[in-house]
């Protein structure tokens, strides 16, 4: 069982392939991938949540020391767990009209 096993609401899968263009003279080129693992991480946005569900959020971030520290997470497009962390300055809480939202990324780990 992964260790994040909050209810979310929102979450984007994130790819990103990275790829070093090399240039000749004779004007062609070669393109290489940087890493075979293409998966970046997820965006997660969750739309409502109680006081005491934020709580467990910040708690939960607070926990992982933000960025520094890696967990499991469950993928739903997959069914794989995955090593992530907290993606730097991506925590943010919103508090609009009594109703809590958290938006953050989580980076896969290698």
């Amino acid at each position: 069982m992964a260790d994040f096993t909050f209810d979310v609401g929102d979450i984007e899968q994130v790819f990103n392939y990275q790829v070093i263009i090399s240039k000749f003279e004779n004007q062609t080129e070669q393109r290489r991938l940087i890493q075979p693992n293409q998966l970046v991480g997820f965006k997660i946005r969750n739309a409502v949540l109680t006081k005491s569900q934020y709580q467990e959020f910040q708690t939960f971030y607070e926990t992982y020391t933000g960025s520094l520290d890696t967990f499991t997470f469950d993928s739903p497009f997959d069914d794989r767990t995955y090593n992530v962390r907290f993606e730097p300055d991506t925590f943010n809480a919103i508090f609009r009209g009594a109703v809590y939202n958290v938006r953050f990324e989580l980076t896969v780990a290698y």
